[in-house]
């Protein structure tokens, strides 16, 4: 997996649109997708949070969840995880993900 420097906007826009066709790749639609101010960790990397809220079924979150080791533009690792069953979505479930993307300064 390729890190990338995200000082330039650019890299991040890069990485967030890799996200986003990754998650419409297995049907995962953000219905919320905030992303969080650069936290600097150390002297050499630095973590872009993200959270996005979904309404879909287990296998599809289960499949994109699954494709994140495999992102090309960021190491991104998921923070945490709440899965919510409300009556009115079953079969679905609604989902929040807290994702960090992982950066190294070159």
């Amino acid at each position: 997996i390729k890190a990338k420097n995200f000082t330039d906007t650019n890299h991040i826009l890069v990485a967030l649109e890799e996200l986003t066709r990754k998650a419409n790749d297995f049907g995962l639609k953000f219905d919320v997708l905030k992303q969080g101010g650069l936290i600097p960790l150390g002297a050499n990397y630095k973590i872009l949070p993200l959270s996005i809220e979904s309404t879909c079924d287990f296998p599809v979150l289960g499949n994109f969840i699954g494709s994140l080791e495999n992102l090309k533009e960021s190491v991104t690792v998921v923070d945490q995880l709440e899965i919510i069953r409300e009556e009115e979505t079953l079969p679905n479930l609604k989902v929040v993900l807290e994702l960090g993307m992982y950066t190294i300064a070159y």
